[in-house]
């Protein structure tokens, strides 16, 4: 019965980090196609660019969630 759960744990091992890897990947495919998407849909100021980008992963998460 060991053994069977070794190789339970091992699969749910394998399951988990190709799962974390797609969401990754799938993240990055997201945030370097969105500038391109989004830029010409908004103008804002120079002060406000300048904090989107210092909060550029919170910014990123804000607009995957709408």
């Amino acid at each position: 019965m060991d053994n069977l759960q070794d190789v339970l744990t091992l699969a749910a091992t394998v399951v988990e980090y190709f799962l974390f890897a797609y969401v990754a990947v799938a993240f990055l495919v997201y945030s370097l196609k969105s500038p391109s998407v989004v830029k010409p849909l908004r103008v804002v100021s120079v002060p406000q660019k300048t904090w989107e980008r210092s909060l550029s992963p919170t910014a990123s998460f804000a607009s995957m969630a709408s």
